[in-house]
């Protein structure tokens, strides 16, 4: 998933780097050993780990032995930086790289692919030397092992790659309570507070590095497809559904199929409609084409009853159609029931009713806040709003209707923190809800009027 302002940094996929060098001046040190550990929201993934020995094609000096321990002996077998350039930069795609004093090591990484004509583009990064810096002002010292100190983190081979990448995204993680409680939740409000750092940018400039932090420019999302952002998944779903009963030959199905062009239908006990959604079942054309290969010819005369599948996959009539689009993509599934608010079955959408929506420009807003397992993906699901709200104001799209959409997200996550804290207490063993219950949201998110800030910051 790409990376963008609006995400939390406790979700951030990130990647903690740190270069060991052949000297401090970054300009010209060339690189003896890389390390990085990849960070998934919020964890530290040590598993996924590298550390790569690099020869530098020039005799390491004493000063720098001293300080990481890396001698001449060590990387003469060593690949060199140009044969590992590839998996290198690979490693943070899509991610955000962390690193203490991290300025130092994108400057020598751009210096060195300058010199071996190599392609270098600045990933996003977030220095945690500058994060301590806005979390801690009053501490004495900003350096990896007093900022380890202060957050009681244990460090470990100090001074190779791989441990003071550690370290750093270790101390990133420990950093975000202390960044939330100074209002800074989010990747574009870090690189916002860091920038604003006067003082560590001119250290940065004066020792020649490169800016490790860029004001975010979370552009929009180019042309968005505005119909399915405006437009109800009852206004193109197909009404009323074809059903069938569950003794029907599947020749017959197919039969009914081909003759009204549609390419499933619903199998109920007697082929009675308006039925509550969990009374259903579907047979499709791909069910249909995989049972005959199945059984042959004597699979025409087998009933539906016996091959469709349950329970079917629904979307309320009143969803906005970015949910179908995003359910059925993320799913892998080509039919969609559509039911009332009563839950019964009034419709369904295809594969075919959506390619021309999946075919244009990107739908980002998914139904992902529905499927999240956790808080940190509700989060994550959350977090692809704004640069929507952004993207649908540049089309002039209604605010009516934007608001609506915010609030259409609002309710739903709304009803899955419910949902995932009713599962927490049953997990922690404190049973089931005593009793059924509903979570109603009132205010400007029930009457669809909701923004992307509270009221009380308009």
């Amino acid at each position: 998933m790409p990376v963008h302002g609006a995400t939390p940094l406790f979700a951030l996929d990130a990647i903690a780097i740190d270069i060991e060098t052949t000297g401090l001046d970054a300009s010209r040190a060339h690189a003896v050993q890389f390390g990085a550990i990849p960070i998934a929201k919020g964890v530290l993934k040590p598993d996924d780990a590298c550390e790569q020995m690099l020869n530098p094609g020039i005799p390491i000096p004493s000063s720098s032995i001293a300080i990481h321990g890396i001698t001449d002996a060590m990387v003469r077998n060593a690949p060199t930086l140009s044969d590992v350039w590839p998996n290198l930069v690979g490693q943070w795609k899509n991610r955000v790289v962390i690193g203490h004093s991290i300025g130092f090591d994108l400057t020598v990484l751009a210096a060195e692919a300058k010199r071996k004509k190599l392609d270098w583009q600045k990933p996003r990064a977030l220095c945690v030397r500058m994060l301590a810096t806005i979390a801690a002002p009053t501490l004495a010292s900003h350096s990896l092992d007093a900022l380890a100190t202060w957050l009681n983190l244990e460090t470990r081979n100090r001074h190779r790659a791989l441990g003071d990448a550690e370290a750093a995204g270790l101390i990133f993680l420990a950093l975000i309570p202390h960044l939330q409680a100074r209002g800074i939740r989010t990747l574009a409000e870090a690189e916002r507070a860091c920038c604003g750092l006067t003082a560590e940018s001119i250290r940065h400039s004066e020792a020649g590095w490169e800016p490790p932090v860029t004001e975010p420019d979370d552009s929009v999302l180019g042309r968005v497809d505005t119909f399915v952002y405006s437009h109800r998944v009852a206004d193109i779903m197909t009404s009323p559904v074809i059903t069938v009963a569950n003794d029907t030959p599947l020749s017959q199905a197919m039969e009914i199929m081909a003759s009204r062009a549609i390419s499933s239908v619903f199998v109920t006990p007697s082929g009675e409609a308006l039925l509550p959604v969990d009374r259903y079942s579907i047979v499709t054309e791909r069910d249909a084409i995989r049972h005959i290969v199945l059984r042959g010819s004597a699979a025409l005369e087998d009933p539906v009853g016996s091959i469709g599948s349950r329970p079917i996959r629904t979307i309320r009539e009143q969803a906005f159609l970015y949910r179908a689009v995003g359910r059925m993509t993320r799913m892998g599934f080509r039919h969609l029931g559509v039911h009332s608010e009563a839950n019964t079955l009034v419709g369904v959408v295809s594969a075919r009713d959506l390619l021309k929506l999946r075919d244009g420009p990107a739908v980002e807003l998914t139904d992902a806040i529905d499927e999240a397992a956790s808080s940190t993906e509700l989060a994550l699901a959350w977090s692809t709003l704004p640069r929507v709200v952004q993207s649908l104001t540049a089309e002039q799209v209604d605010a009516r209707l934007i608001a609506q959409i915010i609030s259409e997200e609002i309710r739903s996550m709304t009803r899955r923190a419910a949902i995932l804290a009713s599962q927490a207490m049953q997990d922690e063993g404190l049973g089931d809800p005593p009793c059924p219950f509903s979570i109603l949201v009132l205010g400007s998110g029930g009457r669809g009027e909701s923004l992307l800030v509270d009221k009380i910051r308009h």
